[in-house]
C-alpha cells in the first residue's frame, strides 16, 4: 500500500464526494487535524490533535459524545493514548521498536547487518552458482502497477548481478485466487525458483506456498516476505469500516487501468486474514526453513523527510495497538512463527521497493532516495537468503 491511508482518504474525499457544507467543513477540520499530528512534538498535542481527527472524520455515522474517538484507524483507543501522554511520544517511540527487535535471532541480526554494510560498501563479492540457479519471481503489493518505479529498483539490482527475475504478472488490485493460479503456473513453468513478495504481495506468494501441491513446493528455493501483513493491517481495518473510503476506492474502479481496489483492501483486514491463515495447512518444518521474512519500523517522532509519507500513520497505529510498524503493517503481522526473520530499523513501508518517487510525493517535496538503497537491500537479501 502507498501513502498514509488517512491522508490519502482525507484528499481523495476533498475531490471525490460533491459534499454539504457539513462535510466540507468536517474534510478541513480533518485536514488540518492531520498537519497537527504531523507535526505534533509533546504528547498532550498527539492526543488532542489524534481525539480531534477521530472526531473530523466521523461522517455519516451515528451520533457520539462530544470527544470520543472512533472505533477504527483513527485511534479508538483512550488508554493507548492516555500511555503516550504519560510517557512521551518519543519514549513510546523507543521502547516499541526495542521491544519488536528483541525477539529476532540475535546472530541472523548481526549477519544481515554486516552483509547490507558490506554491500553498501561495494566490497561484495560475485554471486556464486547456487544463488544464480533459480529464477527469482517478484510479486508485487496493493495498486503495485499504479506506482511509479514500484519495485522496479528490486528487479533492476537482481538482474544486475546477473540473475534471472522478473514479476509474476498478479493483478495488484483485486483477483486473489486468480493471483494464486498465476503464482503456480510462473512456478510450473521453472525448476528452480525463488518468490519474493513485498506486502501484498508477499501475503499472495505466502497463502500460495501454504496450500501448493508438494510438486510445486520442491521447485521453491526460498520464500522471502517483505513486510506482509499475514495478520492483517490496521489501515484496511480503518478503509474497510468508513463508508466514504470504500466509496472512493469503488470510484476509482472506474478509472482505466484499475480493477477492483476496495477487493483488494478487504482481503487486507485483520478478520479477513484471521480467517484465511487460520483456513492454510499447517507448515512443516521443512516449509519453514525456506521461509525469510522482513519487518521494519521507524521512528515517526524524528524530523526526517524519508519517513513523511509514513509519519501520521505510524503515529495513529502505535496509539491505537501500542505496536511497532512500518507505517502500514505492524511488526508482529509480518512474522512466520519458526520461519528466518530480519528485523530492519529506520525503514518505512516504501522504503524496500521505491526509490524515485512520483509526480504527487515530487509536489509534496519528497526527492528520490539513494539510487542504491532498494538495490543493496535486496542484494543483501539474496546473499542473506539464497547464498550458501
Amino acid at each position: 500500500m502507498k501513502a498514509p491511508a488517512l491522508r490519502r482518504a482525507v484528499l481523495l474525499l476533498a475531490w471525490a464526494i460533491p459534499a454539504s457544507g457539513a462535510v466540507e467543513n468536517s474534510i478541513a477540520r480533518a485536514r488540518r487535524s492531520l498537519d497537527q499530528i504531523e507535526a505534533a512534538r509533546s504528547p498532550e498535542e498527539q492526543r488532542r490533535a489524534a481525539a480531534l481527527l477521530a472526531d473530523d472524520m466521523s461522517l455519516g455515522e451515528e451520533p457520539r459524545p462530544a470527544g470520543a474517538l472512533s472505533a477504527s484507524f483513527a485511534v479508538n483507543s483512550q488508554s493507548a493514548l492516555n500511555r503516550a501522554e504519560s510517557a512521551g511520544a518519543r519514549q513510546e517511540v523507543a521502547q516499541s521498536r526495542s521491544k519488536a527487535a528483541s525477539g529476532f535471532d540475535e546472530e541472523l541480526q548481526r549477519r544481515f547487518r554486516e552483509i547490507l554494510r558490506v554491500v553498501r560498501g561495494g566490497w561484495g563479492a560475485p554471486i556464486g552458482p547456487e544463488a544464480k540457479r533459480p529464477r527469482y519471481l517478484l510479486v508485487k503489493g496493493l495498486y503495485g502497477d499504479h506506482i511509479s518505479d514500484y519495485m522496479e529498483g528490486n528487479l533492476r539490482r537482481l538482474r544486475s548481478l546477473g540473475l534471472e527475475a522478473d514479476f509474476v504478472p498478479v493483478h495488484t488490485d483485486s483477483a486473489y485466487e486468480e493471483n494464486l493460479k498465476l503464482i503456480e503456473q510462473a512456478v510450473a513453468a521453472e525448476q528452480s525458483v525463488v518468490l519474493l513478495g513485498h506486502s501484498r504481495g508477499g501475503v499472495l506468494i505466502h497463502d500460495w506456498y501454504r496450500a501448493a501441491p508438494t510438486a510445486s513446493k520442491a521447485k521453491v528455493r526460498r520464500v522471502i516476505l517483505v513486510q506482509a501483513p499475514l495478520w492483517g493491517s490496521e489501515a484496511a481495518d480503518w478503509i474497510s469500516d468508513r463508508w466514504y473510503a470504500r466509496a472512493i476506492l469503488n470510484g476509482l474502479a472506474l478509472l482505466p487501468g484499475w480493477e477492483d481496489p476496495l477487493e483488494g483492501v478487504l482481503e487486507l483486514t485483520s478478520s479477513k486474514r484471521k480467517e484465511v491463515m487460520m483456513g492454510l495447512p499447517e507448515l512443516s518444518p521443512g516449509d519453514l526453513k525456506k521461509i525469510f521474512t522482513v519487518a521494519s519500523s521507524f521512528d515517526s517522532e524524528a524530523d526526517d523527510e524519508r519517513h513523511q509519507d509514513m509519519a501520521a500513520s505510524e503515529r495513529i497505529i502505535r496509539a491505537m495497538t501500542g505496536r511497532s510498524n512500518d507505517g502500514l503493517v505492524a511488526v508482529e503481522s509480518a512474522l512466520v512463527p519458526g520461519s528466518d526473520a530480519v528485523f530492519m530499523e529506520d525503514f518505512d513501508h516504501e522504503d524496500s521497493v521505491l526509490e524515485h518517487p512520483g509526480w504527487f510525493k515530487r509536489l509534496r517535496g519528497r526527492r528520490p532516495l539513494d539510487d542504491v538503497r532498494v538495490g543493496d537491500f535486496t542484494e543483501a537479501l539474496v546473499r542473506a537468503a539464497v547464498q550458501p
